[in-house]
């Protein structure tokens, strides 16, 4: 998954909620939750609703695939 990933499935979005967050990356809330714990998942609150910018869901996404070794053949 890149950044052609998110412009495509979120064109124009300058947030997305947790639901869309864990949804989109396949993870569940508790794991969301202990990430953003962790401070690896910056959050921001609009009203009632808890976002997470696309500029942190960029960064996350990076650090992640940065983290991840690649295997031969991949």
């Amino acid at each position: 998954m890149d950044h052609a990933y998110l412009e495509k499935h979120f064109p124009r979005r300058s947030s997305l909620a947790i639901r869309e967050f864990c949804d989109t990356f396949g993870i569940g809330r508790t794991l969301f939750y202990r990430l953003q714990k962790e401070g690896q998942i910056q959050t921001i609150k609009f009203g009632a609703r808890t976002l997470i910018p696309m500029s942190v869901v960029e960064a996350w996404l990076d650090a992640a695939v940065a983290g991840h070794p690649r295997t031969e053949g991949e």
